[in-house]
């Protein structure tokens, strides 16, 4: 990697080190455009045999006006008539600049291996994007100090983007901003387009449909009713809905119609005795559109403890996926969700699979592996469809004979916190790891 220093001067020259391997790709005096983010500048290029090899000299006010920190380090790449400077990637972590200025630090944990990524790191928030002027208020990352500088920055090469604005009004403005950005981009931004779980369904279901529990979207009590009629157990889902919020269990018996929710984090249990009065609490509750109607996938328990399963895959600096790990995840004791977020814990796959299912070794990793190759064969299916994925989270379900079922895959921000809940830090670290990789390689290193 490249340190680049100021120099004052008028001639609009940069300096190469004479023998190193990119001043032999270049010639003296020639003219190109450097190039940093989406702004480039053109300049004369010389070299020099005093100019140690890592380094490269940049008049100070192109440095000015590309707005390049120089408390980074830098890999250069010739293409055509261009000195590529980079990488630089931004993280669109949140949705409002005062949140993020809260959880900066914790951004820390994508660049745990810095020294492999390197180039200019800037965390911003959707609110502080000036599509007008292309700038970002945000704040860089200085690898020597560890610390988040806040500033005014240009636009990055690729973005990763990781915030959560599909349950919230801000929706609109994050779909606007991020077509702002595949506008200058194009496939540099990732995730993006984000799916929905109807989205997933209906992609996923020509082929793969002896993998999903049937499901329908509410557009009346009949949809309830028909379902719960056929499997006598269902759940009832917000298409948009994350963490494991805002979902219901209903179940048919012979004494009437249960009911199982939360609501305001303590769980809820109702039981109606006539089909009129069980649809007409959903009636007042969910409107049309708004959520789906799944049968329940017949999974194992442990404890009374729910238990299905998290496939964390990332693309690595190839643009190939990769697994950083799965994970069992128990919900809390009775409760309809396994979510960690929602009471549950987690532990590695391995040991739920040989706890529970009292599998040897052997039988453990043909059912990774089972998992695994589903889960490449289905986000190949989304991907072909126009979805930039390159931080995924599959929810797999695995029935008492191994029957493996998809609950729900999420691209919007699978966060890989569960593998630290696991107390696996490593995992943790290495899918942070990944998802720079390949912002790195979107942003042409």
């Amino acid at each position: 990697m490249y340190r680049i220093l100021p120099i004052e001067s008028d001639k609009n020259t940069i300096i190469l080190p004479y023998h190193s391997e990119l001043a032999a790709e270049l010639s003296g005096g020639q003219e190109l455009l450097l190039e940093y983010g989406q702004k480039t500048r053109s300049v004369h290029v010389n070299r020099s045999i005093e100019l140690e090899e890592n380094h490269l000299l940049v008049p100070a006010d192109v440095l000015k006006e590309l707005k390049i920190p120089l408390t980074s380090a830098y890999c250069l790449r010739v293409e055509q008539n261009k000195l590529i400077i980079g990488p630089y990637i931004g993280i669109l972590a949140d949705l409002s600049g005062e949140v993020l200025a809260e959880l900066v630090t914790t951004l820390s944990s994508f660049l745990t291996y810095y020294h492999r990524i390197g180039g200019t790191i800037v965390a911003f928030a959707l609110d502080g994007v000036n599509t007008k002027n292309q700038e970002i208020q945000g704040y860089i990352y200085e690898p020597e100090t560890k610390a988040w500088i806040p500033g005014t920055y240009t636009y990055p090469a690729s973005v990763l983007s990781i915030t959560e604005a599909s349950l919230t009004d801000k929706w609109d403005d994050f779909i606007k901003v991020m077509l702002h950005f595949k506008q200058g981009l194009g496939s540099a931004v990732f995730n993006y387009p984000i799916f929905s779980k109807w989205d997933m369904y209906k992609l996923l279901k020509p082929r793969y449909d002896n993998h999903l529990p049937e499901t329908k979207v509410y557009v009346a009590p009949q949809t309830i009713k028909e379902m719960i009629e056929k499997h006598q157990t269902i759940y009832i889902k917000p298409i948009h809905g994350r963490l494991g919020r805002y979902i219901f269990q209903a179940e048919k018996s012979s004494s009437g119609y249960t009911i199982r929710y939360k609501m305001k984090r303590k769980p809820k249990v109702r039981l109606y005795r006539t089909e009129k009065s069980f649809l007409l609490f959903f009636q007042k509750l969910i409107d049309p559109g708004d959520y789906l109607i799944q049968a329940t996938i017949p999974l194992m328990r442990h404890n009374q403890s729910l238990i299905d399963f998290r496939v964390m895959m990332a693309k690595n600096h190839q643009g190939d996926w990769q697994t950083s790990g799965i994970f069992a995840r128990y919900g809390a004791s009775g409760s309809i969700v396994s979510n960690i977020t929602a009471g549950g814990r987690a532990e590695l796959a391995d040991k739920t699979l040989k706890k529970v299912w009292k599998l040897n070794n052997k039988q453990i990793s043909e059912v990774k592996q089972t998992i695994t190759e589903l889960c490449r064969n289905v986000i190949a299916v989304i991907e072909a469809e126009g979805y930039h994925c390159g931080n995924i989270g599959v929810d797999i379900g695995i029935d008492q004979d191994l029957s493996v079922s998809i609950i729900e895959i999420n691209n919007q921000n699978p966060d890989p916190y569960i593998a630290k809940r696991a107390k696996r830090s490593p995992e943790f670290y290495k899918h942070r790891y990944l998802n720079m990789m390949y912002a790195k390689k979107l942003a042409g290193f």
